[in-house]
């Protein structure tokens, strides 16, 4: 692609940059914000290059357990509701976001999407929660998070495990077995 405008603007920014490192003034609100202009002229830069037109993107917003140790995220004890399944459907062009569960589960907490290699279904943790546990130290017995796949168009929800265990972090095999 053509950088040439990037190029200079980037020159501008590295002086700019220079310029407060000698006088101090980095540390202000405006060092602040030449940082994000930096970022944001980098992010440019990526998404000029034809191989970052990669289509739509899934991704989890998961709310966080009530415990900061990374192994409590998975257990559903801990978790807390809020969230979902969601397609950003143009990357680098837009922030559209399309909600893929929105209405088929009750309230709860999402983790890894998991795109099967066809592109036309996901896999993905749920676990129904409607309020965070009582006890942040116990969590709330009874809660597990399960495996569950819909397709890409958002159609044919179904859940796959059940039972008193926490699945996770599942994964498409290419022969179209599975793995958690």
């Amino acid at each position: 692609p053509d950088l040439a405008a990037e190029e200079t603007a980037w020159q501008a920014l590295w002086e700019e940059y220079r310029s407060r490192c000698a006088d101090g003034s980095m540390e202000s609100e405006g060092g602040a914000e030449l940082w994000r202009r930096v970022h944001w002229l980098r992010r440019e830069i990526a998404f000029k290059n034809p191989l970052a037109n990669t289509g739509p993107l899934i991704f989890a917003k998961h709310v966080p357990g009530m415990f900061s140790h990374q192994l409590t995220q998975y257990y559903g004890r801990y978790a807390r509701p809020g969230g979902g399944l969601y397609v950003l459907e143009e990357p680098g062009r837009s922030m559209r976001c399309r909600a893929l569960t929105s209405g088929l589960l009750p309230m709860g907490s999402y983790q890894q999407p998991e795109v099967c290699y066809e592109g036309d279904r996901v896999l993905f943790s749920f676990c129904a929660v409607d309020a965070p546990p009582e006890d942040p130290f116990r969590g709330q017995y009874g809660r597990y998070y399960h495996l569950y796949e819909i397709a890409a168009d958002g159609t044919s929800l179904r859940q796959l495990t059940d039972g008193p265990y926490d699945d996770f972090a599942p994964r498409y095999l290419p022969d179209g077995r599975l793995l958690f």
